[in-house]
């Protein structure tokens, strides 16, 4: 890594080496053990994922796993969600790797850093769009009252679900540790299967998760004839930046029909049902008590006791 040194009046020029760089606690590199092999791969990942973030450091951190296979080296990158949503970290992911227009990253000259000038001009500049909002902060009172009205009406859907909820194993405390799988599926397949049957790529995950779950409960002696609610993430993105960071996400109640043994009338019968809840997410807005600290402080002790889901589902398109 090249440093920026001064070039007095002539402005900057790149070239000379730093200092060595501190070492920053949120960046790791750990080795591999052998086998060097995907299942190899994966466990490391899942050790990654354990650690609970620390909120007095930075919300994110990553690591490096060099030694597999034809010298390539993995990297997990860990973000919170205060961060970024699914589409939002896909986007960083990609500039991070690709850099802009699919160029390499680091071809170009070190970002100069700004002149005390430049910074006073920003901190007045913040000053004055703070005094503006006071003066203009009667449409924000009302909205953070129908956000307080919000918030408090999710959260007594979190205990007080207006359908049966089905008690089976799988809502159980969830645990530190995580597991990792992969299963490559080729993608016009899927296209050709949903588009055929008025689904989407996202009713065919829920329709392999229905069935996936329904073997779940067979093996462990449970009834499966039966209709789980999955809480499933919507992206309420249209119409905004795509490089805008930040959560915005609805959520969609869906219900997964387990007692349909036939897959491609599964995947209709979710197909239909994901419809309908879409409008009604995109109706309601992003889920408020994911976005405000009060409403994570009230949530997460009803969420232990929740009767509204049973499982949670996303699943984020990758860079095309």
């Amino acid at each position: 890594r090249l440093g920026v040194a001064d070039a007095g009046k002539h402005g900057r020029r790149g070239g000379e080496q730093p200092p060595a760089l501190p070492r920053l606690p949120h960046l790791e590199r750990r080795g591999m053990a052998t086998p060097r092999d995907r299942g190899t791969f994966l466990h490391r990942c899942e050790e990654v994922l354990v650690p609970v973030m620390d909120r007095a450091r930075p919300l994110w951190d990553l690591t490096l796993l060099p030694g597999l296979a034809d010298g390539q080296v993995g990297v997990v990158l860990r973000l919170h969600h205060a961060l970024a949503d699914g589409l939002a970290a896909v986007q960083l992911v990609q500039a991070l790797f690709d850099g802009p227009s699919g160029s390499a990253v680091g071809t170009g000259p070190s970002a100069l850093s700004p002149s005390g000038g430049a910074l006073a001009v920003d901190a007045w500049s913040t000053r004055l769009a703070v005094a503006r909002a006071a003066l203009h902060s009667g449409p924000r009172v009302r909205g953070l009252a129908a956000s307080v009205g919000a918030l408090g009406s999710q959260l007594e859907s979190l205990v007080r679900p207006r359908e049966p909820f089905p008690r089976t194993s799988l809502t159980r405390p969830v645990g530190p540790t995580r597991r990792l799988a992969l299963l490559r599926v080729p993608l016009a397949r899927v296209h050709a299967v949903t588009h055929a049957h008025g689904a989407s790529v996202n009713g065919a995950v829920l329709a392999a998760v229905a069935g996936g779950l329904r073997a779940v409960l067979e093996s462990r002696g449970e009834p499966a004839d039966l209709t789980l609610r999955a809480s499933v993430p919507v992206s309420l993105r249209a119409g905004e930046n795509g490089g805008a960071v930040g959560n915005r996400v609805g959520v969609l109640m869906v219900p997964l029909p387990l007692e349909e043994r036939d897959t491609v009338r599964r995947l209709e019968r979710i197909a239909e049902a994901t419809r309908t809840e879409k409008v009604k997410a995109r109706r309601a807005g992003p889920l408020v008590v994911l976005t405000t600290t009060l409403g994570v402080r009230l949530a997460l002790p009803l969420l232990r006791r929740q009767r509204l889901v049973s499982v949670f589902v996303t699943n984020v398109p990758g860079p095309s």
